[in-house]
């Protein structure tokens, strides 16, 4: 967590980029998202409100990446009502992988 406490946002959108360019799989995006990116979300939470432009994207991974990234964050006690607001947005999403991120942060949510 340390070295996360040291990036700002150019590195947080330096991973963003990566995120709409090479994350090609589930096991990439949830790695960066829910490791790096969802760490970098609770030292600076201000930036949480980002994860509605990837609700919006047209890339299915980019969907996920705004369902996964919050999750630490939510485990804190954090995020709660922007996650509501995140999957309202997602709530009618075709691809299974984003369909699989609704029901996991419901799970989250429901503890």
């Amino acid at each position: 967590m340390r070295i996360r406490r040291k990036c700002g946002y150019r590195e947080w959108k330096i991973l963003t980029r990566w995120l709409e360019k090479y994350v090609r799989n589930w096991a990439l995006c949830d790695g960066l998202c829910a490791d790096v990116l969802g760490a970098m979300l609770i030292v600076h939470p201000e930036w949480v409100w980002e994860l509605r432009g990837w609700a919006g994207g047209t890339e299915k991974y980019q969907r996920r990446a705004a369902l996964v990234t919050p999750l630490k964050g939510i485990r804190r006690g954090m995020f709660r009502s922007e996650a509501e607001e995140l999957l309202g947005l997602l709530a009618n999403a075709r691809e299974d992988i984003v369909k699989k991120g609704l029901v996991w942060m419901r799970k989250v949510l429901a503890r």
